[in-house]
């Protein structure tokens, strides 16, 4: 068994609490199955706690369409608890709830992680252009124009922000996009943390080079919010106050070698109305070995395997990434609630959005092609395919989101 004590009491408490780890034995850990977002979004009821008392009005809204404004992408149900929207690190959308006192434990361990790297680095000196809470930036950070980005850099200065929170990608087309000298955004900020895509090691050094400042990188989701911290490109730590981390291979295995590409799958350590145990993030990894950290506690995520990489114009790219932004934008445009399973193959030079039936899907239909049409700048085949969940798993037995055939 494992030793974390934290691990241990989340096992007993959700084996009295959580309807579908009450018939398992969870003291056999290794031994639970690994779920996904489709597990859960399958039978919603089943990973909500029992203990809670409104667990009917939290399922109301968690089936009730999520009304998206400003992109926030969260709402208080009630004042113990908030609802969360995601679609963004698998890219199948997904709500999921975390008590108002999860939240500040959570949080908590990433104020730590991040004060470890410069004690000025502190919640009135760290200005998130995303995950603002249930709050949103006075500058729309999308309107990629001279005027309003000089505008948005030009008021962070002026508030001597330690730290700058984007994506890598917003960043860089605030960078790209907006005609701005590259020489306007130096010492704007000491830090940018960036977290929601892959940092690539052009990236990196795009960044740092343009605000002449130290790049950070989180790996977070939406459900269990910090997974692992990393100062530089070589590795990522464990950000183990909030989650355990395995790494499984395809055969369903635990990995115990280092360098070894895997799937990652993560425990929160800090919730209890919505647990998420052995989830299946979706991302790879392999751990990485240094002398001075604990074993296996560092880790490199990977870019995508093959079959998951998208041929456009003769040239292979993220099929992964190209699909998280095609459903993402999606569902910017319409939440679809119905949506339980989705995912975009590519057999040749025609697109295939496999998914549920669904309702509205004349709409579905007319919004994605016009999102896949606008992101390849040329006109495509795209066809649609509504399945049982058994042949879903037939077509994507792996979970993939983006698969390439042919």
């Amino acid at each position: 068994m494992i030793g974390t004590n934290k691990l241990e009491e989340l096992l007993k408490d959700i084996n009295k609490s959580i309807p579908f780890y009450k018939k398992l034995k969870v003291e056999e850990f290794n031994n639970l199955p690994v779920i996904n977002k489709n597990t859960i979004k399958t039978k919603y009821d089943e990973f909500i706690s029992d203990a809670y008392i409104d667990k009917d009005e939290i399922l109301r809204h968690i089936n009730n369409k999520f009304e998206i404004s400003k992109y926030i992408i969260e709402k208080r149900i009630n004042p113990n608890v908030i609802l969360e929207w995601t679609s963004g690190s698998s890219g199948i959308p997904f709500k999921c709830v975390k008590s108002v006192k999860e939240r500040k434990q959570i949080a908590l361990s990433l104020w730590r992680t991040r004060m470890n790297v410069d004690h000025k680095i502190t919640a009135k000196k760290f200005f998130p252009l995303i995950h603002t809470g249930l709050s949103t930036c006075d500058y729309n950070i999308r309107d990629y124009s001279k005027s309003n980005i000089e505008s948005l850099y030009t008021a962070i200065k002026n508030q001597q922000i330690v730290c700058l929170h984007a994506t890598p990608n917003l960043l860089k087309r605030h960078i790209l996009l907006s005609g701005i000298d590259i020489e306007f955004f130096k010492g704007i900020v000491p830090y940018i943390e960036v977290t929601g895509n892959y940092l690539s090691d052009e990236d990196r050094k795009l960044l740092e080079q343009t605000f002449d400042a130290k790049v950070l990188n989180l790996y977070g989701l939406i459900e269990v919010w910090g997974i692992a911290y990393a100062t530089s490109n070589d590795y990522m730590k464990q950000m183990q106050g909030n989650v355990y981390i395995e790494l499984i291979n395809e055969k369903g295995e635990i990995i115990k070698n280092y360098n070894e590409k895997g799937r990652v799958i993560v425990t929160g350590l800090n919730q209890r109305i919505m647990p998420f145990i052995r989830y299946d993030t979706g991302d790879y990894a392999m751990y990485i070995y240094r002398e001075k950290e604990q074993p296996y506690s560092c880790i490199k995520l990977c870019r995508d395997r093959e079959v998951n990489k998208i041929l456009i114009n003769n040239q292979f790219k993220s099929g992964t990434q190209f699909a998280k932004e095609v459903i993402r934008k999606i569902f910017w445009k319409q939440d679809f609630p119905d949506i339980k399973y989705i995912c975009l193959v590519q057999e040749k030079d025609v697109f295939r959005l496999v998914l549920n039936l669904i309702n509205n899907q004349e709409d579905f239909e007319n919004i994605s092609y016009e999102i896949i049409v606008k992101i390849l700048q040329k006109e495509v085949i795209i066809k649609y395919s509504y399945v049982s969940e058994e042949d879903y798993n037939k077509i994507n037995p792996k979970g993939y989101l983006f698969v390439r055939r042919g």
